[in-house]
């Protein structure tokens, strides 16, 4: 997945929360047909927010960040997704730093590419 997704290797522990979560979200032999998260919180997993990682994402910068000529998105990437909350982890490249948010738009068509992280 993580090669897939064209991120670097320091984004591999998103990379294995994303695998957990879709390998618990399925059945198992030993269940009899139940998932491992249904049989733990008794809840089935919903898979409306799970989006390709290094996917292009469109944050929301609020208006008090920002003036009347500045751009109300700034591009970054999906990097995965919170597990305790259906908040995306989204990575700004240019600071290196992942926040968790829900203001996105996530372009699905369009993937990061190798050449945008800079060695």
């Amino acid at each position: 997945m993580l090669q897939d997704s064209g991120l670097q290797q320091c984004c591999w522990i998103e990379d294995l929360v994303a695998s957990v979560l879709i390998r618990n979200g399925g059945d198992h032999k030993l269940t009899e047909g139940l998932t491992p998260i249904k049989i733990w919180s008794g809840h089935k997993l919903s898979v409306k927010h799970l989006n390709i990682l290094g996917s292009f994402a469109f944050v929301y910068v609020h208006q008090v960040n920002r003036n009347k000529l500045q751009s109300r998105t700034k591009f970054e990437i999906l990097v995965g997704c919170a597990l305790s909350t259906n908040l995306y982890r989204i990575l700004n490249p240019k600071e290196d730093k992942v926040i968790d948010t829900i203001h996105v738009k996530i372009d699905e068509t369009k993937t990061v590419l190798a050449s945008i992280w800079k060695k």
